[in-house]
């Protein structure tokens, strides 16, 4: 019997794999005919090498299925390109997804483009929205003029809308109702209870309201190296759903029920601060991975991410093609390799364990994510790992002190010692963050060309290759 080609332990990340491949597939090739008869091919063939026993065959083209089903996904959920609306006016249907920044003459906001001139678009831009009549968080039809603007090096879309365009405000629903209500509330908890400056920063990193903040507080996460923290993402969902663990372990609530409370709380969270992609796929990796814990079984990390990944890309196959999500499995899967490859050795003293975690995981994240954060955003962080030991655990402390301010906000005699020390905090966490971004060399300006990113990642999985048959050497020598 001719074994299989892939183990039930990393199924699902080869089946990632195809899809993914598929996907690609589907945007460079986006023929419906082509990959549909691939399928009906593929799926027949498996059928008859299963029947056979044929399992490498029924493997390979398991494979070919799932490449197929990754290109016929992806082709109904293709989006026109925004580049083609440029100049004249058209008709645009868009959602307000930042606070309006008031001016005399006009508001700025960021807006998410969802149609223009009926066809699908998915493209966010800045709205120069002279009529002042748009408010946060709901939908218009407006008709307005697309353009390509510069700031610095950075090009963006901008959306001018005319004084007398008078925008059409569009239904939202019960739960647009609902999400607008809450962040009011919760912006207004804030606003009532935090000084300026905290207010602005814990809207931020909570909410997401980044437009609150000055360029220099901006510019005291990028030089720091942190700007991660002010993107509810991937390490960011993971801080919160740490903080919620911790406060319902202080409430002596048993291990399973902690789970499952922290992750209500945190697809709760994710639709509150908008459902936006990159925390959408952040709370569905932080499930999958927590699964294995709630039903008490070790599983395969690989596989685990695997079907994070599938359930992501089924969600919304074009994430693959954004940096985000890149970014975010890049960093999971080197740290399932790296500690796969190189275990750290356990000290009797927990704390020191919890600090050389950090430590590597930090390290293995910013050696494998480089090349791709040069290329994108065209900077290179030389000393983000020793950054990230200091500000992590800190900003983890905020968080959960803010949680703590949220639960006690009605009583007022609670909630006022609270919030003095989250005041206290936020302007420590500032200074020692500008302490960090301000050292020589901290991070230097560098934008890798995607061919340097392909022969560095080239470069290490040789590195890799040939590390891990030299130990493979070594160990039989040393029997």
């Amino acid at each position: 019997m001719v074994k299989k080609i892939f183990s039930p332990a990393l199924l699902n990340f080869w089946l990632f794999a195809a899809f993914t491949l598929g996907i690609i597939f589907g945007f460079y090739f986006p023929s419906f005919f082509v990959f549909a008869l691939l399928f009906i091919f593929s799926a027949s063939l498996i059928f008859i090498f299963s029947k056979r026993q044929k399992f490498l065959f029924s493997d390979i083209f398991i494979m070919i299925l799932f490449l197929s089903l990754g290109a016929l996904w992806y082709l109904p959920c293709s989006y026109r390109n925004v580049d083609g609306f440029l100049g004249g006016e058209n008709i645009f249907v868009l959602k307000v997804s930042s606070l309006p920044k008031e001016n005399i003459s006009r508001n700025t906001f960021i807006a998410d483009i969802e149609k223009i001139n009926g066809n699908c678009i998915a493209q966010r831009a800045r709205v120069i929205d002279c009529s002042r009549e748009m408010t946060f968080l709901n939908d218009y039809e407006v008709k307005a003029r697309l353009s390509v603007a510069t700031i610095g090096n950075t090009d963006f879309y901008a959306l001018w809308v005319k004084s007398n365009s008078a925008p059409k405000k569009l239904p939202i629903g019960l739960w647009g109702k609902f999400n607008r209500k809450m962040t009011y509330w919760l912006l207004d908890i804030l606003k009532n209870n935090l000084t300026d400056e905290s207010y602005r920063f814990i809207s931020s990193v909570f909410l997401g309201r980044r437009e609150l903040l000055s360029k220099e507080e901006k510019s005291i996460f990028t030089d720091a190296g942190i700007s991660h923290l002010l993107a509810i993402s991937g390490s960011h969902i993971a801080l919160t759903a740490l903080a919620l663990f911790f406060i319902f372990k202080l409430a002596h609530i048993k291990f399973r029920a902690c789970l499952l409370l922290s992750l209500f709380c945190l697809f709760f969270y994710a639709l509150l601060t908008g459902a936006n992609p990159p925390t959408l796929r952040a709370s569905i990796m932080y499930a999958v991975f927590s699964l294995s814990f709630f039903v008490k079984r070790k599983l395969n990390p690989f596989n685990s991410l695997g079907l994070a990944g599938i359930i992501c890309l089924i969600v919304n196959p074009s994430w693959l093609f954004t940096a985000g999500f890149q970014l975010s499995f890049l960093s999971v899967f080197s740290l399932i390799v790296c500690f796969k490859m190189f275990p750290v050795k356990q000290f009797r003293i927990g704390f020191l364990n919890q600090l050389q975690y950090l430590f590597f995981s930090s390290l293995y994240v910013t050696l494998l994510i480089a090349p791709l954060v040069s290329y994108y955003f065209g900077r290179i962080y030389i000393l983000s790992v020793l950054n990230n030991i200091v500000l992590i655990p800190f900003f983890t402390l905020i968080l959960i002190v803010n949680f703590t301010l949220l639960i006690f906000s009605p009583l007022k005699l609670i909630a006022q010692p609270i919030s003095a020390v989250l005041s206290t905090l936020i302007p420590l966490f500032y200074k020692v963050s500008y302490l960090l971004g301000s050292i020589k060399l901290s991070s230097i300006a560098y934008k890798f060309s995607i061919e340097a990113v392909f022969i560095y990642y080239v470069t290490i999985i040789v590195f890799v290759v040939l590390l891990k048959i030299f130990l493979k050497k070594r160990s039989l020598q040393m029997v």
